[in-house]
């Protein structure tokens, strides 16, 4: 299997995702609607306190032909905000999920660009 090294730079162009990685992500983003759907299965739970750390965050944003896409950590920050809108929409008195994020890499100019892209959104 060949190792795909991506790289994030502010100003440059963005990483061509590979398909590998599409896939990995459509498997994680469905995987973080499930895992929150039974941390919140109780009907009585008003709030969810929880910790999610991507060791690996990269950049967060990739090129795939002409399209933009999200990376890990913007999928888990969509996931999480969508999941709490949910929640809201079927329990009467509401709930929050007060969620902190860790997101690091190695590299510091992908903390960089990913905070960049973080910044442009409405999270």
């Amino acid at each position: 299997m060949t190792r795909k090294n991506y790289a994030w730079k502010i100003g440059e162009e963005l990483p061509e995702l590979s398909p590998h990685s599409l896939a990995k992500h459509r498997i994680y983003r469905r995987y973080i609607e499930r895992y929150i759907e039974i941390l919140t299965a109780t009907s009585g739970q008003e709030e969810l306190n929880h910790t999610i750390v991507d060791g690996y965050s990269g950049g967060g944003a990739y090129r795939l032909g002409r399209e933009i896409v999200e990376g890990s950590p913007l999928i888990i920050l969509r996931a999480i905000l969508a999941a709490e809108s949910k929640l809201n929409a079927v329990r009467s008195k509401g709930f929050k999920i007060n969620a902190y994020f860790y997101f690091t890499d190695m590299v510091r100019d992908h903390c960089a660009f990913l905070v960049e892209q973080i910044r442009k959104r409405e999270f």
